[in-house]
């Protein structure tokens, strides 16, 4: 019995080790993924400080403003779509590699911008790389990730956008007393993320499932191995090609949107998300981001105040994300989703 509980004891230990050697691995990844997401939040955010610098230098007329702060959102959506096809084709972390590259020299060409288009152009690069990094940083961290903790590193990306967007206020406001170049280093030091995030992720694996969806089981092995810092994964193995080998039962050669459709369900569930999609959007916070430093000069304050004071919404947002993630898991999310309604 004493030998038996002596094992069972050190089994126990050596779970432990393995566990905190697995999640330090597993952070770490995720700091590099999401990275995607601060760019996300950076190229979001800068914009409603740089743009009163360009307004200015430029004379842009208000079609224009609106341009140029749409064009990313709108490049993002279309680029969202062609990056879905891409994670399945050839992988995540390329995928993720790809984004840094664009954010890189979509930085590079709104530094360097000498006309009204070329930054208009900038702005489209960059809309290209959002696009890319949101579909594809989230399905590699949760896949990457131990399911107890799956939650919370999935979140992290949501959190990496709200502390860009803050960083951006401070970025603006900096360089806000450069009225002639000062936009150029706001939008152009976003490059430097971007650069730190592709070299980073040249040491990091490539999502287990996918290798596993492609068949490449020894390859599955490897990188679960890197990421959990353990040789005994076989068991996680199997139930990832479990999970596959569920999914391609309920695959009847529709695509994915009319499967989804014609399940009552998941029906449901998709107006349920899609609404809720919706209506936090339409909830105005998008205006708040791009806009408040015009907004502000609007309302007569000075133009270096009022990309000052742009860091106040962003502050608030980028705690209220701390709080929303220590609650979500304590209050629940329907009660937490009503709050921040009202």
């Amino acid at each position: 019995m004493g030998a038996e509980n002596g094992s069972k004891y050190e089994a126990s230990v050596n779970s432990d080790k393995d566990d905190k050697g697995s999640n330090f691995y597993v952070y770490y990844l995720t700091c590099f993924a999401t990275i995607g997401g601060l760019l996300f939040g950076y190229d979001t955010g800068i914009i409603s400080g740089s743009m009163l610098l360009i307004g200015d230098n430029w004379s842009l007329t208000t079609i224009w403003k609106e341009l140029i702060v749409s064009a990313t959102v709108g490049a993002a959506a279309i680029f969202a779509l062609i990056a879905g096809y891409l994670t399945d084709y050839i992988g995540r972390k390329k995928v993720v590699m790809i984004a840094s590259v664009i954010f890189t020299i979509g930085a590079v060409i709104m530094a360097a911008s000498t006309n009204k288009e070329m930054l208009l152009v900038g702005r489209l690069v960059v809309g290209a790389g959002i696009g890319f990094a949101s579909m594809s940083i989230p399905v590699y961290v949760a896949e990457a990730s131990p399911p107890a903790i799956r939650g919370r590193l999935v979140t992290i990306n949501q959190l990496f956008i709200t502390i860009g967007i803050v960083i951006s206020s401070v970025v603006a406001g900096l360089f806000s007393v450069n009225k002639q170049d000062g936009w150029r280093y706001m939008l152009g030091l976003a490059g430097i993320p971007s650069v730190i995030q592709f070299f980073g992720f040249f040491g990091l694996p490539e999502s287990p499932r996918w290798l596993m969806e492609k068949g490449r089981r020894d390859d599955a092995r490897k990188a679960l191995q890197q990421i959990r810092k353990v040789q005994g994964v076989e068991n996680e193995l199997q139930e990832i090609q479990d999970a596959i080998d569920e999914q391609k039962k309920l695959e009847t050669g529709k695509g994915v949107l009319m499967r989804m459709l014609g399940t009552q369900p998941v029906r449901r569930a998709l107006v349920l998300g899609c609404g809720m999609q919706l209506f936090q959007q339409l909830c105005g916070i998008n205006t708040v981001i791009y806009y408040s430093a015009s907004i502000l000069k609007l309302a007569g304050f000075p133009v270096e105040l009022a990309i000052w004071l742009v860091c106040v919404p962003n502050v608030v947002n980028c705690l209220c994300t701390f709080i929303g993630i220590w609650l979500v898991e304590r209050s629940g999310r329907r009660w937490l989703t009503i709050m921040s309604m009202i």
